[in-house]
């Protein structure tokens, strides 16, 4: 789309095949599978070593935490 107007919404996903529902799950499973997986979380926390990294790891976790209430029909997508 060359010039959308105001008014229209962009996608913001391709829906070729799955659903935007459907990325949404396979996009959160991958996040879960990697940075959810134990030897990630323990590499990432036993190499901390100063406050700011901590405190860029936690906001890093609260922003997946937000990721998981995402819904496929929230604007934020």
């Amino acid at each position: 789309m060359l010039d959308p107007k105001a008014d229209h919404d962009l996608p913001t996903a391709w829906e070729g095949s799955l659903t935007k529902a459907e990325l949404l799950e396979l996009f959160k499973q991958v996040h879960r599978g990697f940075y959810g997986h134990p030897s990630t979380l323990m590499r990432t926390f036993l190499g901390l070593r100063t406050w700011a990294e901590l405190k860029h790891v936690l906001f890093g976790g609260f922003q997946r935490a937000r990721m998981e209430l995402l819904r496929a029909d929230s604007r934020k997508i």
